[in-house]
């Protein structure tokens, strides 16, 4: 049984993220999504709407922003599952999107994320037993580096000690700017693919898509 920790789970969506990104073409290549495969895709975001559930868990908005998480990893999923082609088919018609149902039989097996969130609902997030719960749920195994108890895990980044620190993020929700570093996001030198991350926002308060840039690129009129 395959497993998957938190760090990459992370991984995977930052690269989902920058995969969605325009490039100007009618379709995405597959080749962007650097070699993941959509049930690791949808595991990475089912553990981001549990670690979501946890943040959210008391706070007055909730049910707002918690059905807004869960919309938005929907989003993603089907934009993952409808967008992606061969790379030399990213200005076809007719494309063939390779990660659809008609590709993938276990797609259509999935579970979605509105009802994954309702079985977030369920187990509570005041459960000892929360993440291992979580990931029987999503089939995956649960080992000595998955997350413990009801921690908040996508709290924490973990990231590589060699990086260049004079990058900043900005929301592509309300153009907010703050330091990278600060933030908690290093922006490693052998990762320089990695444009966007998905993030909450201190001032919108939304889990948007955040973008990496040097203080010179960036526009604060919040357009990705």
């Amino acid at each position: 049984m395959a497993t998957m920790t938190i760090t990459e789970a992370k991984h995977i969506i930052d690269v989902v993220a920058t995969a969605l990104i325009g490039t100007g073409h009618r379709y995405h290549p597959v080749s962007a999504l650097k070699g993941y495969d959509i049930l690791q895709i949808s595991n990475a975001l089912k553990l981001r709407i549990a670690g979501e559930f946890l943040y959210l868990t008391g706070r007055d908005d909730f049910h707002e922003q918690f059905k807004y998480c869960v919309q938005l990893c929907g989003t993603c999923f089907y934009c993952v599952t409808s967008t992606f082609v061969p790379d030399n088919q990213v200005d076809e018609i007719l494309a063939d999107r390779v990660l659809d149902m008609f590709h993938n039989e276990k797609v259509g097996e999935l579970e979605t994320e509105e009802s994954f969130g309702n079985y977030c609902a369920f187990v509570g997030a005041n459960d000892p037993a929360y993440w291992r719960k979580i990931y029987a749920r999503i089939g995956l195994e649960y080992t000595s580096t998955s997350p413990k108890g009801n921690d908040l895990a996508f709290l924490v980044d973990l990231t590589p000690p060699d990086s260049t620190p004079s990058w900043q993020l900005r929301c592509c929700k309300c153009g907010f700017v703050r330091d990278a570093k600060q933030a908690g996001h290093i922006r490693i030198g052998g990762w320089s693919w990695l444009r966007y991350v998905l993030g909450r926002c201190p001032r919108c308060r939304r889990l948007w898509f955040h973008a990496f840039e040097r203080p010179q690129e960036t526009d604060t009129t919040g357009r990705p």
